[in-house]
């Protein structure tokens, strides 16, 4: 425990982001999903907002700095958590058949 009663836990090793960028991570009961780009990290709960379905499974685009979830079709900046995309489905709505 530092000084400001911050207790630190190792998680993974540093170099092993250089073949695997996006790892998940368990701390106590949360999956966390670490990124890194560039020289930078980044860790963000593993669970989309909307249903709390694991958001690694979507992917990261490092361009866009976005992790996406593959299952509403949404993409979260894994910089700042802002919503970047919401429920970005394309719903078929058919006009019921003349009689």
């Amino acid at each position: 425990m530092n000084d400001n009663n911050i207790e630190w836990t190792k998680l993974a090793e540093v170099n092993s982001f250089q073949d695997n960028p996006q790892q998940l991570l368990k701390i106590k009961r949360d999956d966390i999903l670490v990124i890194k780009d560039e020289e930078k990290f980044y860790a963000i709960n593993n669970r989309c907002p909307h249903l709390g379905l694991a958001l690694n499974l979507g992917g990261c685009d490092m361009k866009d700095k976005t992790v996406h979830c593959k299952f509403h079709s949404s993409d979260f900046s894994f910089e700042t958590g802002e919503v970047k995309e919401w429920l970005n489905v394309c719903l078929l709505y058919t006009s019921p058949s003349p009689r």
